[in-house]
């Protein structure tokens, strides 16, 4: 029987063919090696080159040119051992690969920037900009005190970063393809990140006072501090990160989860001390916070105008369920944030340290009732696959096989691979893909627009993501007509750089 989609995924460039199949390691002295069952797939002659990291084997084989584009890679796979030997049918999709990947080195550097880009990304600033507010509050604290703080936010920021490459790592090892922001592909994920955003919305708002738990996530409270609520920033600013991509962070996260688990950890590790970096800096230079203007009431107005962009962010999530699950799971969140903010006009109310502590405990036990109660049931009910809105009429739904289609008729080929949880993307498609001049060329030009959607979890898209490199979306491709190798765009484009690939 014919391999499973999730058991192989095979990708061409021009000269090679590398099958991958993820999962155990091979036993010490095993040999492999691939049989095409069809000529103008790979040259048998040829050298193929092993390579097994423990997470995913790979067989790299000269590809047959003659035969024109390779779509489908068909044969028989075998593994011999001390065991014995064990033999394979595979049956997979190509996918055109591009240009090489960054070198171990490059990867780092990338991803550091773009660790650093992440901070002014729009998921980010908010937070990074109450993370600053609070080191303005210490004032002329800065020492060792604040220095530990900027330390233990950095490691919050770290241990995130490590836990989604472990998460990953792990997937890709049984036969999963997913790439960073996966989560926003669970609705139920949308709802908790929704509400909570509500929440810290209104406990900048001045609403109610936890003093320990939201405020310290937000980055700034109105008291003392601990070290764990730095710590808890830093984890926090990863996790409302996630949605967004910066530029050079596509080809870092794609290097990071096509070698090995050291090149993995490496790249994320560097993602994250570019993250931290700038609150890291302020921490332990006291001349830089006391360049930043003098603490005053201002701060408090401040502190309230970073609650929009917190509010905005929940009606975000909203909009990503409501594409991505429909109506009906709308309610859903809203109603999950409406006894949310019941529960938080409970506490503001009722849970003033000036209150009986019987009246207090009351109040906090039915807040908690309220906000976690509410989201566990919607988080519950809604649906746990997604469903894909619809392509704008602009667009073809995108399939690899559409892809070598169109391209065996020498006709140009866009692709846009997007999610609807993903702000760059959504960014991208308002100000770039949908301008006027853009369309307009796209159809003088004779360019086949395929958009590629990863709100839901789809394996044919990762792979794709896998082949060019990459593991995250955005991600923008050209194939100019009869080219053998694509144009990429960089994360953030631009009308004038989509015009010019075209042109």
């Amino acid at each position: 029987m014919p391999a499973q989609s999730g058991s192989f995924f095979a990708a061409a460039g021009s000269r090679q063919v590398t099958l991958e199949r993820p999962g155990p390691a091979l036993p010490k002295g095993a040999q492999v090696l691939f049989y095409p069952d069809s000529p103008g797939q790979v040259k048998v002659s040829s050298l193929q080159a092993v390579t097994d990291d423990g997470a995913s084997l790979r067989l790299r084989m000269e590809r047959d040119t003659s035969a024109g584009p390779l779509q489908k890679l068909t044969g028989l796979l075998v593994m011999t051992g001390p065991g014995g030997s064990q033999a394979v049918e595979v049956e997979v999709p190509v996918i055109t690969q591009a240009p090489a990947a960054p070198g171990f080195t490059a990867a780092l550097l990338l991803a550091f920037v773009g660790g650093l880009i992440l901070n002014l990304m729009p998921c980010v600033l908010p937070v990074i900009s109450l993370k600053v507010l609070s080191f303005m509050r210490q004032g002329e604290k800065q020492g060792k005190g604040s220095a530990r703080h900027g330390l233990l936010f950095a490691l919050g920021v770290l241990v995130s970063f490590w836990i989604i490459a472990g998460v990953l790592v792990g997937l890709r090892a049984g036969g999963r393809f997913l790439g960073w922001g996966f989560q926003f592909q669970a609705p139920a994920i949308v709802v908790v990140t929704g509400v909570l955003f509500f929440l810290i919305g209104l406990n900048l708002f001045g609403v109610f006072e936890v003093g320990t738990v939201l405020t310290r996530l937000g980055g700034v409270s109105r008291g003392k501090r601990g070290g764990a609520a730095s710590f808890l920033s830093g984890m926090f600013a990863t996790a409302v990160a996630t949605p967004c991509t910066a530029p050079f962070m596509g080809a870092a996260l794609g290097y990071a989860l096509t070698h090995s688990l050291e090149a993995s950890f490496g790249v994320f590790s560097a993602l994250a001390i570019g993250m931290a970096a700038p609150s890291l800096l302020l921490s332990v230079v006291p001349g830089l916070v006391s360049r930043l203007p003098k603490p005053g009431p201002w701060m408090e107005t401040f502190r309230q105008v970073m609650a929009f962009p917190m509010m905005a962010a929940a009606v975000w999530m909203v909009s990503v369920l409501a594409a991505s699950a429909g109506a009906s799971a709308v309610i859903l969140i809203l109603g999950a944030m409406l006894a949310a903010g019941m529960g938080a006009w409970v506490w503001g109310r009722w849970g003033a340290i000036s209150r009986r502590g019987a009246v207090r405990a009351a109040a906090g036990s039915l807040a908690i009732l309220l906000a976690i109660g509410g989201t566990a049931v919607a988080a519950g009910l809604v649906p746990a696959t997604a469903r894909v809105g619809s392509i704008d009429g602009t667009w073809e739904t995108w399939s690899q096989a559409r892809v070598d289609e169109l391209r065996q008729k020498g006709t140009p080929v866009f692709l846009d691979f997007t999610a609807k949880w993903c702000l760059t993307c959504q960014v991208n498609e308002k100000v770039a893909l949908d301008n006027p001049s853009v369309r307009d060329r796209f159809q003088k030009a004779g360019v086949a627009t395929l958009r590629a959607d990863w709100t839901d979890s789809n394996d044919a898209i990762a792979r794709a993501l896998a082949g060019f490199g990459r593991a995250s979306v955005p991600l923008y491709v050209f194939y100019p007509r009869g080219a053998k190798e694509p144009v990429i765009l960089p994360e953030l484009i631009t009308p004038g750089m989509v015009l010019a690939s075209i042109d």
